[in-house]
């Protein structure tokens, strides 16, 4: 798995193969993708996507439910699995969801991959399986990209706001993203002086931490 992935993007995929598994399903799908996206025990892992998608209607129950019901179109289906731990491999629609994360990521300027990303790059595959589910519950992709860009303060060339939009967004949540980096002489203090000087003069609401091999990352969601 890419190196960029924070540890709540890769625990998505944890997450994911056991939805599969429970689905009885030969591969990780992306309707598995989202399942994991709205797990209930996973919404402080993935608070961004999760609440994004709560609000617009869609919450863990309804989807997998709707998720079971769809056929898994050519993919055969698991009879049985002894153990839950066994790692199945990802269809190639999941693949391009990946893809596209990457790419989402790179043109808002991030130097990880989080949950926020895969959702973003789940919306752009056409005609999988997570499109549909989202498409039964009438909630439009457009929506719920504009609604997490609008949370993560980004501005998106495919889906330009208007002012009024520009104007609300005033008052809606922002996020400050520092980035400690061990090898870095001092990188760990003067982070830590710069999260301590923002935490005294922004109005904080929620504080998350993730980490790759080579940096940890404090996301610090405030009020504007």
């Amino acid at each position: 798995m890419c190196e960029r992935f924070t540890d709540m993007a890769k625990k998505v995929f944890q997450y994911a193969n056991e939805e599969a598994l429970g689905l009885d399903h030969a591969c990780i799908r992306t309707e598995h993708i989202l399942l994991a996206l709205l797990r209930k025990d996973n919404e402080t892992l993935v608070a961004l996507p999760s609440a994004v998608l709560r609000k617009l209607g869609l919450n863990y129950k309804t989807a997998r439910a709707i998720a079971g019901k769809i056929k898994p179109g050519n993919q055969q289906r698991i009879i049985s699995i002894a153990s839950s731990t066994v790692k199945l491999p990802q269809s190639f629609n999941v693949k391009k969801a990946v893809e596209y994360a990457l790419e989402e990521a790179n043109a808002l300027h991030h130097s990880y991959v989080g949950a926020e990303h895969l959702l973003l790059g789940l919306l752009r595959v056409e005609g999988c399986t997570a499109r549909k589910v989202l498409g039964f519950v009438k909630i439009r992709t457009e929506e719920i990209r504009n609604e997490l860009l609008n949370l993560l303060g980004c501005d998106d060339g495919k889906a330009q706001a208007t002012p009024k939009e520009k104007v609300r967004k005033k008052r809606q949540f922002r996020c400050e993203i520092f980035t400690i980096t061990d090898t870095q002489e001092g990188s760990a203090k003067s982070a830590s002086d710069k999260i301590s000087e923002f935490l005294k003069n922004a109005n904080v609401k929620e504080v998350f931490q993730s980490s790759t091999s080579k940096a940890t990352y404090i996301s610090i969601w405030y009020w504007e």
